[in-house]
């Protein structure tokens, strides 16, 4: 019987014998032939702790499966971090990742960025969203293969893509006859000059050294990338501030007491040391990205021993590493 990294566990079966029968029931339709098998298949790395790689192999209960694929992809990476240790092997269809919560661990992989490690599946995937953006650019793009089936959700998903790409061609279009027809010449200086910092004219500026497409792709990694990490942070910043009194009354009288009534300006941002310790505190909290993906082009050992193959998919927590006991105290609480 093969070792399968991903083990699909029965949940702890009582004495009745009513619980034992819906026992048999979920495995009457879980042990159904091709239903199990994308998430106990083999990946491309191999097994666990004993091919070698000294990375023990996680598992999970049915429950922790129906966590996985539908909920909040750190929870339960977090909760085998406390079972398997801070880097263990799991399974995810065809494909396993090694998951990393080792800061000397995580530190090795990216810092190999670009030699030993590449982006992998996320370029993969962001490609299709946002072409060859600077956000995924990287030596060969590598070619998406996973859409082989088309389904409903896949199609809504690509009109909603073409027509967000359609719309920023369209603004950087007319944006590029408006300044031809000034004959207005836009250089680095007039992009960096305070009264008007757009970032568009950053990107009118390299017209001539860049195409039209990938002016675009630059700008949807811009709009979505620039947007969305910040919209995280204020959003989970806001909400552990609510939850905890004290410190947002003290982060309010700061605010009060630097700007006095005015808006904000980006000179400020040094006074308010003690919103930037909040700020910072949510970062660690609830890290936008919660993790990172990365890909082995070689052979490679990590920091304690861990052996990992060409083509292992890596899956740094940065999540779990922000609340690791063993390297923060009281690491479940806003300490600020």
């Amino acid at each position: 019987m093969p070792h399968h990294i991903l083990r699909l566990l029965p949940q702890q079966q009582g004495e009745e014998g009513e619980e034992e029968e819906e026992n048999k029931q979920r495995w009457s339709v879980v042990g159904q032939p091709g239903l199990a098998d994308p998430l106990t298949r083999r990946g491309r790395g191999g097994g666990g702790a004993d091919d070698g790689s000294n990375i023990p192999a996680a598992s999970a209960r049915l429950d922790d499966v129906s966590e996985l694929l539908g909920g909040a992809l750190f929870l339960p990476l977090y909760k085998w971090m406390g079972e398997y240790g801070p880097v263990y092997r799991l399974a995810a269809g065809p494909r396993d990742f090694v998951v990393v919560s080792d800061p000397a661990v995580a530190k090795h992989v990216l810092r190999g960025y670009g030699t030993k490690y590449a982006k992998g599946l996320v370029a993969e995937v962001s490609e299709f969203l946002f072409g060859s953006g600077f956000a995924i650019a990287e030596g060969t793009l590598w070619t998406v293969s996973l859409l082989c089936k088309i389904i409903p959700r896949q199609i809504k998903a690509e009109r909603a893509v073409t027509l967000i790409r359609k719309t920023v061609e369209e603004l950087i279009t007319k944006c590029k006859e408006i300044v031809d027809a000034e004959g207005e010449e836009v250089d680095g200086e007039e992009y960096v000059n305070d009264s008007d910092p757009s970032i568009l004219r950053f990107l009118l500026a390299s017209r001539e050294e860049v195409s039209s497409v990938q002016l675009r792709d630059d700008l949807l990694s811009m709009l979505v990338a620039g947007h969305e990490t910040t919209g995280s942070v204020l959003t989970w910043t806001l909400y552990l501030l609510s939850k905890n009194e004290s410190a947002l009354v003290k982060a309010q009288q700061e605010v009060d007491s630097v700007l006095q009534g005015r808006p904000p300006r980006y000179t400020d941002v040094k006074e308010l040391k003690y919103l930037m310790r909040c700020i910072h505190e949510s970062m660690r909290l609830y890290p936008h990205p919660p993790v990172l993906l990365r890909r082995a082009q070689v052979d490679d050992v990590l920091p304690g021993n861990y052996k990992v193959n060409t083509g292992q998919d890596i899956m740094i927590s940065v999540y779990n590493i922000h609340r690791s006991p063993q390297v923060w105290d009281r690491s479940e609480d806003f300490s600020t």
